[in-house]
């Protein structure tokens, strides 16, 4: 089992879901919305799972520096479900 810190999912009306997930350290997320993309004018919502919040190369907040002999590894994933079968 993964440790699943960190769980952002969105429902549409007619019952199927997104799920996106991210371990411990992705203790941020970044969410855009637009109606600008799609030619139905229907809303486009984007997830993404962060590390660190907006700005950290200014602020140094939840920077990770990688040493060339050191390795990091971190675990994301996207669910989704309802959809007629």
């Amino acid at each position: 089992m993964i440790d699943r810190q960190a769980q952002h999912r969105l429902n549409a009306p007619d019952g199927r879901f997104l799920t996106v997930w991210g371990v411990h350290c992705f203790r941020y997320v970044h969410v855009f919305t637009t109606d600008k993309l799609l030619p139905t004018g229907d809303t486009a919502i984007a997830i993404e799972p962060m590390t660190a919040p907006v700005n950290t190369l200014n602020t140094g907040e939840g920077l990770r520096w990688i040493t060339p002999e050191r390795t990091w590894t971190a675990r994301w994933g996207i669910g989704a479900g309802g959809f007629p079968t």
